[in-house]
């Protein structure tokens, strides 16, 4: 669970206080104590340039912070423009093996030439009775002080902290292929099922995927119509020929399946995979996602795909985005569905069709681009 403002602001919106009557994902508490309840999945919706790869960015930023104590890792997501920023996060991280609730408060101060962080932190031991809320409670009743970020981090040391995130290949970072590594025969078997599985269904001229003979860290696709291409590791995704975009986003999207099958990660950020692949098979994908996924582990989707919220997900694993325009710049708004609708058998499709949030695009200026002969939406 992270709440911050920087860019953006959020409050408590990935926790909920309530135990749901029904709900199609289970345990969305901490394994070590049902009172303590988070959202396991999170759907972010928004038209273009809504902030939803903002606050992927955020979060993962935040994360390689903790993880790296290094510095650099805030400037692509604080504002320069003003002369401070502020964030604050609250994570829970296990100590042998016991659920504390960590909350960090992080201030900057925008010198371009030089950035200054400084970091304060309490930490509390979760009870078995305490939920999110009464935690937060605890925390907000603390004196915070400041002091430099990295002595602050390495008495915390949350080097083993993991996450996996994949962005858009059009990002440098992302725009390679990339295998996982397997701790034995069984688990390289079951990559492999899972990436004829996901490449299949996305195009069914793909006859079978091998592991390359003659190839380090490579793969083999038979392809019906082009016959075998070779897919390895470290190459631009755009290189592998003869694949559709959406294709080539499968193996990202294998990545994903079989780190949280395999319990791999922990917090898992997908923004803009789906992209370029049908509705119904995005819809397939997010629900196998949410079936799998464990215990005390999170997954964050971005999507701008509107059928998704016809799926039968707990009200609150959908958020819609939007910008507004405000004295010191843009401000990404995030409200969640279930704030609007409490009642969980109303579907988050109808929030979309009333635009009740406004995440709706103006499309008016596109119809003034030329003359109108009375074709319209």
């Amino acid at each position: 669970m992270l709440h911050g403002y920087f860019k953006l602001k959020m409050d408590n919106i990935f926790s909920y206080p309530r135990k749901l009557k029904q709900s199609t994902i289970e345990n969305e508490n901490l394994i070590s104590n049902a009172n303590f309840r988070y959202k396991k999945l999170n759907i972010l919706m928004g038209s273009n340039a809504s902030g939803k790869t903002s606050l992927v960015r955020a979060i993962w930023s935040i994360m390689l912070l903790l993880k790296e104590n290094d510095k650099r890792n805030l400037e692509n997501i604080i504002n320069i423009n003003t002369d401070e920023s502020y964030i604050e996060i609250d994570r829970v991280v296990k100590i042998a093996t016991k659920a504390n609730l960590l909350r960090l408060k992080i201030k900057t101060e925008n010198n371009p030439e030089d950035l200054k962080v400084e970091m304060a932190c309490k930490k509390i031991p979760v009870g078995k009775k305490s939920s999110y809320e009464s935690c937060k409670k605890r925390l907000d009743a603390f004196e915070y002080e400041y002091s430099d970020y990295e002595s602050v981090l390495r008495d915390l040391d949350l080097r083993g902290i993991g996450w996996n995130v994949v962005i858009p290949a059009t990002e440098a970072l992302f725009n390679r292929v990339s295998f996982l590594e397997f701790k034995d025969e069984q688990e390289s078997n079951d990559y492999l099922t899972m990436l004829n599985t996901v490449l299949k269904s996305l195009d069914p001229a793909i006859i079978e995927i091998t592991r390359s003979k003659d190839t380090d860290n490579a793969y083999v696709v038979q392809h019906e119509n082009v016959g075998a291409i070779i897919a390895q590791a470290n190459n631009s995704l755009s290189s592998i020929p003869s694949l559709s975009s959406g294709t080539e986003y499968g193996f990202n999207i294998t990545n994903i399946f079989f780190s949280v099958r395999h319990r791999r990660i922990g917090i898992y950020l997908i923004d803009g995979q789906f992209s370029y692949i049908d509705s119904t098979i995005e819809k397939a994908m997010i629900a196998k996602l949410a079936n799998m996924i464990g215990d005390d582990e999170q997954i964050f989707i971005t999507t701008h795909n509107h059928e998704v919220a016809d799926m039968k997900l707990p009200l609150h694993s959908y958020y819609f985005l939007n910008k507004e325009k405000t004295e010191q710049g843009m401000k990404i708004c995030v409200n969640c569905a279930s704030e609007i609708e409490n009642r969980n058998n109303v579907a988050a499709k109808s929030i979309i069709d009333n635009d009740l949030f406004g995440i709706s695009p103006d499309i008016n200026p596109i119809f003034e681009l030329g003359e109108n002969r009375g074709m319209s939406l």
